[in-house]
């Protein structure tokens, strides 16, 4: 059936599903799970006293100004995701209370800084007048960072607004590269000058800025060395796939450190600077040596270029991430993942706190620091679990007591959240992995129910213990659903992560296809009925079973999956040597396993694919590009395969709440269709 006739036909099959076979329930709706948390951007002053949050603007509180001249007769076309606007919220710890409140109409607040108790920097957003000729404009999502004293009646300042040329060559200036904790009235910040993304001192008193260093068209970030200079730079290549890392030497020369690639998340997959250390040449970094068998905090050291051994490890798990204190811009400790969030603290005393907080939920949650005191007297915690969407709690660890503050996804709770089970799964060769699999809160998990099996992205990357939308998202509409850990996941050490590559369609599909048959064997999945979906290497998981064992499943989703691992090649071939190289290393070499990698790609063999398929992908897509879905689609046409599509106007990860929203409405109709779950109103 042609492309132009099918989205009429599917429309049609689903209106009468939805009709005759489906009732619509009243259940949240994907905005409840995928949207942003009712409080948000927490920050603490430095003594203590305030917390600074976000929240959408209440309605009650919104103004609305349909006023236009009569003389304001141009086209504009608005590129910017509006909301109602947000509220930024003062709470008083002394008093107890909420004692300001600031309405932020028709923009969003991105994060919040207390330069001092006195002072509250905001990132907020702004739009951008793109002028075509007399007629068309197009309005662009930019930001601005504004410095305000939300106690006092003072007039906020926008920090580089005396710079008008600066202003016009930046889209978002709201990048804090350290806070200058010696230093009250300025901070670091990062700019475009000429094309060039350069670093900045700004007053943030009067907003005026001077440029302490140069960086190039390819740089993305910055880090101070504690003098106010800078010590990092990062550049990237052109499509953002490999960072390079030069350190700044005595002679204000820059010295290549390092090159590695980036993450889908953008983070140096092997060497990645987290803060300054305690004396002057000192780097924290996030590293993983071709050595060392799992990722630690080391230390590195400007002057020499000698990597310390490491100052923080685990002795199963890579550690994840840095903690680095947002009064001083120090390090303070790192976290990683076995099921659950974890944090290790250079301070001892600081861990027997957080120790004694994980016992008090019975060690059955995600505990993350989000903000604190520059003292760490107070601290606000973030508390998750697969029942608990987030749940904001304040801790004194003078008092060792321990309050609620907000509740962040209120429109969750009861029978819309279910429980998590953590499974070992033993693979046919006897490998072992994790999977977790969410139970239906209205079957229990003991009855059976139909099955969604999620293989997560990457491939190196992974899933844990905790609040997944996604999962929650199906479940709530009847689903049971299973996110194996395959072999290739990140967090358990090099050699699990390698044991992944080349295994594209092979070892690592297995391991998914092992996971599966686990669950369906325990006899909990309903009449064996179940379906395959994924996102980006996902979304290939998902194509290659519906290609491969298409007897296991009712139907297969692709979300920007990849359709064809010699172009997915020769798309990486397009960006440097180091990131094609990784590709190689990673999928297959296409000179030396050309058959193989055709015989593994799904747009190669559209024939032999039989289940109905739904393929989500972003037009804008730089990671898997959009022509991996028209080379897929176009084949299905050729062979005659039935699909239904939905094409977003956004990039890999959606950045706009629409584009997640509508997909996950498409998915929620296709799996009604096929397994005959519920659907939402």
């Amino acid at each position: 059936m042609g492309r132009n006739m099918k989205p009429f036909f599917i429309s049609l099959l689903v209106f009468f599903h939805i009709s005759f076979d489906v009732a619509a329930r009243d259940l949240p709706s994907p905005v409840d799970y995928f949207g942003p948390p009712d409080h948000r951007n927490f920050s603490i002053s430095p003594s203590g006293r305030y917390l600074a949050s976000v929240r959408d603007l209440p309605m009650d509180q919104i103004d609305y100004d349909n006023t236009q001249t009569e003389n304001d007769r141009r086209i504009r076309l608005n590129l910017v995701n509006q909301g109602a606007g947000d509220q930024i919220n003062i709470y008083d710890f002394h008093k107890g209370e909420f004692v300001k409140s600031l309405n932020i109409q028709n923009q969003s607040v991105y994060w919040l800084h207390w330069a001092s108790d006195e002072r509250l920097l905001a990132s907020i957003s702004a739009t951008y007048d793109l002028n075509f000729g007399r007629r068309y404009t197009f309005q662009l999502p930019a930001a601005r960072t504004v410095s305000m004293t939300p106690l006092a009646d003072t007039e906020p300042v926008v920090l580089f607004a005396n710079d008008r040329a600066l202003f016009r060559q930046n889209l978002f200036l709201s990048n804090i590269a350290d806070p200058l904790a010696d230093d009250p009235d300025h901070v670091l910040m990062s700019a475009f000058r000429r094309g060039d993304l350069d670093l900045w001192r700004v007053n943030i008193t009067n907003g005026e800025a001077k440029r302490i260093a140069t960086g190039t068209a390819y740089t993305f970030g910055w880090i101070a060395d504690g003098r106010g200079q800078a010590a990092f730079r990062l550049d990237r290549n052109v499509k953002g796939t490999t960072m390079t890392v030069y350190a700044q030497q005595e002679n204000r020369r820059w010295r290549k450190v390092i090159s590695t690639p980036l993450n889908e998340e953008g983070y140096g997959q092997s060497f990645w600077p987290l803060a300054r250390g305690a004396r002057n040449g000192d780097m924290y970094v996030l590293t993983s040596p071709p050595e060392q068998e799992r990722a630690s905090v080391a230390i590195y050291n400007l002057a020499t270029g000698q990597l310390s051994p490491p100052v923080m490890e685990h002795e199963t798990f890579d550690l994840s991430g840095g903690l680095i204190d947002p009064h001083t811009g120090e390090y303070f400790g790192a976290w990683y993942v076995d099921d659950r969030y974890k944090t290790i603290f250079l301070d001892d005393a600081l861990q027997k706190h957080m120790d004694g907080i994980n016992a008090f939920f019975s060690d059955d949650a995600n505990i993350k620091l989000v903000a604190a005191s520059r003292d760490f007297r107070r601290l606000l915690l973030e508390v998750t679990s697969p029942t608990i969407p987030g749940e904001i709690y304040a801790y004194d660890r003078i008092e060792q007591q321990i309050e609620p503050v907000f509740d962040t996804r209120s429109k969750l709770g009861g029978s819309h959240l279910s429980e998590v089970e953590m499974l070992t799964v033993t693979a046919r060769d006897g490998k072992e992995f994790r999977a977790y699999l969410t139970h239906p809160a209205q079957s229990g998990r003991d009855q059976p129910a139909p099955l969604v099996v999620i293989p997560h992205g990457g491939p190196a990357a992974r899933d844990s213990y905790g609040f997944d939308p996604m999962a929650q998202f199906l479940a709530s509409r009847g689903y049971r659903v299973l996110q194996p850990n395959f072999r290739g996941s990140s967090g358990y050490g090099v050699a699990f992560e390698e044991s992944g590559h080349r295994e594209w369609g092979g070892k690592m599909q297995t391991d998914v296809m092992d996971a599966f048959h686990q669950v369906r064997d325990s006899g909990i999945v309903k009449d064996d009925k179940a379906c395959i979906a994924g996102s980006s290497y996902g979304g290939y998981v998902a194509l290659y079973a519906a290609m491969t064992t298409p007897d296991d499943f009712e139907c297969a989703i692709s979300i920007a999956g990849v359709t064809d691992l010699i172009d997915i090649l020769k798309y990486e071939r397009q960006g440097d040597r180091e990131s094609y190289e990784l590709a190689i290393k990673k999928i297959g070499d296409p000179r030396e396993e050309r058959d193989k990698l055709i015989a593994r790609s799904p747009a190669r063999n559209a024939d032999k694919i039989t289940l109905p398929l739904l393929l989500i992908h972003g037009r804008q897509d730089n990671v898997v590009p959009y022509d991996q879905f028209t080379k897929l689609t176009d084949a299905l046409d050729e062979a005659g395969v039935d699909y239904s599509s939905y094409v977003v106007n956004d990039g890999h990860s959606f950045s706009r709440l629409a584009s997640t929203v509508q997909s996950m409405r498409r998915i929620e109709r296709f799996l009604a269709e096929h397994l005959g779950g519920d659907i939402g109103y």
